[in-house]
């Protein structure tokens, strides 16, 4: 049987790239399975050349192409990175991280206790909203580098990145014009937002090894 050559399997990749199909992970799928599609059509007619083959293989997509087939892979594939990030988010949140968590929330509050909540909010706000700036903008510079292809994966994470960054604000625009008899409500909330960009970070560092694990051919 007649199978196709590692050149001829490039020629599929930039073909599914100047029809529009942006992520990697959607190429290789579509690419498999034009691969797959092309081989079957040269078992029925050997004689075929591999242009023509393409041309009738994509043929048959219809009038929209490959829209729908990417459209049904991109879903799945979203559904999957999110399974992807939430569970290696939350495999953060364990015994020492709780112990982690208890002392920064004492800490937080005795620093409350001890300068009050309007001169503690703006500070420790703006050292959030600030962070969070500075590390979208290192992790971008960072994929920049390395990364030759778009990857669906990685491109749902600066989505989820920009969620937290929009959280950090919370505290800012609201809680400061609340009144709060103790200091534990402000203190868990700064506990709470704090922890979770810790933990953020984290996760995209884990995500990010395991796309260039994945996806070896998308980085440098």
């Amino acid at each position: 049987m007649q199978t196709l050559t590692p050149e001829q399997i490039d020629a599929l990749y930039i073909f599914t790239q100047k029809k529009g199909v942006r992520y990697y992970e959607v190429q290789m799928e579509l690419v498999d399975h034009l691969a797959s599609a092309i081989e079957s059509e040269w078992e029925n007619n050997p004689e075929t050349s591999f242009d023509q083959a393409l041309a009738l293989v994509y043929s048959r997509f219809g009038i929209f192409g490959f829209d729908e087939i990417e459209g049904k892979q991109a879903y799945a594939l979203y559904k999957l990175q999110l399974k992807c990030w939430a569970r290696t988010f939350l495999s953060f949140f364990n015994v020492p991280l709780a112990m982690f968590t208890v002392l920064v929330f004492l800490l937080i509050r005795e620093t409350i206790n001890l300068v009050g909540f309007k001169a503690f909010y703006l500070p420790h706000s703006g050292v959030l909203m600030v962070a969070g700036f500075i590390y979208m903008v290192f992790l971008y510079r960072k994929r920049k580098q390395k990364q030759q292809k778009e990857l669906l994966l990685l491109n749902f994470g600066q989505a989820f990145s920009l969620a937290f960054n929009l959280s950090w604000y919370i505290p800012f625009f609201i809680l400061r014009h609340l009144y709060f008899p103790g200091s534990w409500v402000p203190a868990l909330v700064y506990t709470a937002l704090t922890v979770l960009m810790l933990s953020f970070i984290r996760t995209c560092e884990a995500v990010q090894k395991q796309a260039e694990k994945l996806y070896p051919a998308a980085f440098v």
